[in-house]
């Protein structure tokens, strides 16, 4: 799992040029890899998220369950983004959602405790706490917005765009549920634009 661990902190390298041998040592030293099957669930409603897991490999989606029992999908995460319910994880508190494998993927873990040491003691890290927080702050940003100003098909178009392999990699029952558009409105979407093309 070398390659795991380079491709993380090669992350980290390009968020923060100015870190340090020692910095990025540390970071090394504290690595947890977790390997997860398709279906496997890597965090689990009403549990506090006690790490911060990076997706070196795979695809997880973020979901609950509505008052009528259904799952409705909150967020998928790629290649190279944070897997991580950050109001759970910064404030110690249980999370609403569950984190779940819709394929095989290896995740490359800190726990909080190692967070905190890093902000404490590592001055270059306080920049990667605030760049965390401020794209967690934008994707739940862009998602609200969208829902109060595009329409289903421009919001699919939307989605498509910023997530290309989506298509190959996504049923489009869970599409839709993040989407908030019933699947058969999305399969006569799907067909007017391929219809259009």
């Amino acid at each position: 799992m070398e390659k795991a661990i380079q491709n993380y902190l090669n992350f980290f390298k390009q968020v923060i040029p100015e870190l340090t041998h020692d910095e990025l040592e540390f970071i090394k030293s504290k690595i947890v890899i977790l390997k997860f099957k398709k279906k496997q669930v890597y965090v689990q409603h009403s549990i506090i998220q006690n790490s911060i897991g990076y997706v070196y490999s795979g695809l997880i989606r973020s979901y609950f369950i509505d008052k009528n029992g259904k799952e409705v999908n909150t967020a998928f995460y790629y290649e190279n983004e944070f897997a991580i319910d950050y109001v759970s994880f910064i404030n110690k508190q249980r999370t609403k959602y569950t984190l779940e494998c819709i394929e095989d993927s290896v995740i490359v873990s800190l726990s909080y405790d190692t967070v905190q040491e890093m902000f404490k003691n590592y001055k270059n890290f306080a920049n990667l706490g605030r760049k965390v927080a401020e794209w967690a702050l934008e994707v739940r940003t862009n998602k609200f917005e969208s829902f109060l100003y595009e329409n289903a098909e421009e919001r699919y178009l939307r989605f498509i765009l910023e997530n290309p392999t989506a298509i190959n990699r996504i049923s489009l029952m869970h599409i839709s549920s993040y989407l908030g558009i019933e699947r058969q409105s999305l399969s006569r979407i799907r067909s007017k634009i391929l219809s259009q093309k």
